[in-house]
């Protein structure tokens, strides 16, 4: 029986879920720090943001992010817990996507 980290690990991630997550890593964003949407899209194309919010709703789904209603909106953070797989995640990206880097300056 696979363990959930093992199905992260197999499970392929889009660039705006790989964007998302690294966002909210270098920006600390681990519970009970949130940040809205706009804050962990930074750097995602206008033009792209449906699929970043699209992106957002599949990691909440997956138990990867968490989020919460904060003044009428929804704000995320990273559970704790789920740091190492996160960043273990980056890591399994971090050569093929430019924008994953300083993976051992993450807190």
């Amino acid at each position: 029986m696979m363990s959930p980290n093992d199905e992260y690990m197999e499970r392929e991630f889009s660039q705006y879920e790989l964007r998302i997550l690294y966002n909210m890593c270098r920006q600390g964003t681990w519970c009970d720090k949130h940040l809205n949407i706009n804050k962990i899209t930074n750097g995602i194309p206008k033009h792209d943001l449906d699929k970043a919010k699209y992106a957002a709703k599949e990691l909440k789904n997956i138990g990867l992010i968490a989020a919460q209603k904060k003044q009428g909106r929804e704000d995320y953070c990273m559970p704790k817990p789920n740091r190492e797989i996160i960043i273990d995640i980056l890591k399994k990206y971090e050569e093929d996507w430019g924008f994953i880097q300083y993976l051992d300056f993450i807190k």
